[in-house]
């Protein structure tokens, strides 16, 4: 089971669902922010640090698996 799914305490970590989605006058979509901005500062850094375990876990599966090609098979 994904480590988020097993937290169930404090607000969804895992993001804004995607029909909250609200754009500025500048057309940018604001949701992440007013998500993260919902966030305490200890669940900020709590999502920071998920996100850098995943990153580290693709990094690690990225180095074991042969590399990509752009030619076609």
């Amino acid at each position: 089971m994904h480590r988020m799914e097993r937290e169930s305490s404090g607000p969804d970590r895992r993001g804004p669902a995607r029909s909250e989605g609200i754009d500025s006058p500048d057309g940018v979509d604001v949701t992440l922010i007013r998500w993260m901005l919902s966030l305490t500062p200890e669940e900020r850094l709590r999502v920071l640090q998920e996100r850098e375990t995943t990153l580290a876990e693709i990094r690690t599966v990225r180095e074991r698996e042969p590399k990509w090609t752009s030619e076609p098979f």
